[in-house]
């Protein structure tokens, strides 16, 4: 558009108030074939105009997907209404959003170096998320699942809150990922959708759908996993969730009653005593354990 390019030709004006003021108006009028010179701003020197710039590109919406990773380089802004407003234009820019933050907060070695370079990144998505409904959340509800683990109440409280808005697709969305190669993510995904699942499960009428059918599948798969973490998780879930939803899997359960690691079959014990009756073809295993616990 005429406006935009007019608009475009003053980013790099010599006065910062000025630039800033540029950013803010290229986002309300929509900035078009201009995105590209908008997002240079990202890198100004003036906090608030690099705060202007992601807020203008929050308003492409999913359009403004190509600009997710120089936007997630704000995450780790030295200012926090950066920070701030990188997040909320992330979120904005829907499953590219979520790609990105997953691989800044989760996935990137160079993040996880030290937990308090990512505290402040942590804080700024997780208020960004908070603001969003079931649609807006769910493309991020693994990154949210790794949050679970995290040392900081506030960040585990806000991610419970967020995913508690999630549905069938998104817990579906999450089961995807149990064998992800992230520990931290695979490990979040056995708690959350144990606890997801287990107010669901509890009337004994209620017959699986085929969506938890397959959520449930994949957390009887993290039995196997290679991490005893995962593993304990997945047995703790699994009995959470309890009869009748689990009740396929009941055998797989008894399977780790092999386990050496005493904190993993110490959860299956506990699991095996949710399901009642079906637990009794494995009194034998159960009260070796035990005999070994004591």
């Amino acid at each position: 558009a005429p406006a935009a390019a007019t608009l475009a030709g003053l980013l790099g004006d010599d006065d910062p108030t000025v630039r800033e003021a540029v950013c803010l108006a290229l986002g309300k009028v929509g900035c078009g074939d201009q995105a590209g010179a908008l997002a240079k701003k990202l890198q100004d020197g003036e906090p608030f105009v690099r705060r202007a710039a992601a807020n203008a590109l929050q308003e492409l919406g999913t359009d403004g997907a190509s600009f997710a990773g120089e936007v997630s380089e704000l995450l780790s802004d030295s200012n926090m209404t950066v920070r701030q407003s990188a997040a909320r234009c992330l979120v904005a820019f829907g499953g590219a959003g979520a790609k990105a933050l997953v691989k800044r907060l989760v996935e990137d070695p160079e993040d996880r170096a030290t937990e308090v370079q990512r505290e402040p990144m942590e804080r700024a998505v997780m208020e960004a998320l908070q603001e969003g409904g079931a649609s807006v959340i769910e493309p991020y509800a693994e990154l949210l699942a790794a949050f679970l683990a995290s040392t900081q109440p506030e960040l585990r409280q806000g991610a419970w809150a967020c995913l508690a808005k999630v549905g069938q697709s998104g817990q579906l969305q999450l089961a995807s990922r149990a064998g992800d190669t992230s520990t931290l993510i695979r490990q979040g995904v056995a708690e959350a959708l144990g606890r997801l699942l287990a107010p669901v499960t509890k009337n004994p009428k209620m017959k699986p759908s085929a969506t938890q059918v397959k959520i449930v599948g994949a957390l009887a798969e993290q039995l196997l996993d290679t991490s005893d973490v995962v593993r304990q998780k997945a047995c703790e879930a699994l009995g959470r969730i309890g009869s009748p939803f689990a009740d396929a899997h009941v055998a797989d359960l008894a399977n780790r009653l092999e386990e050496s690691d005493i904190r993993v079959y110490r959860h299956c014990l506990d699991a095996l005593g949710c399901f009642g009756e079906l637990s009794n073809s494995f009194a034998r295993p159960i009260a070796v354990r035990l005999e070994a616990i004591e």
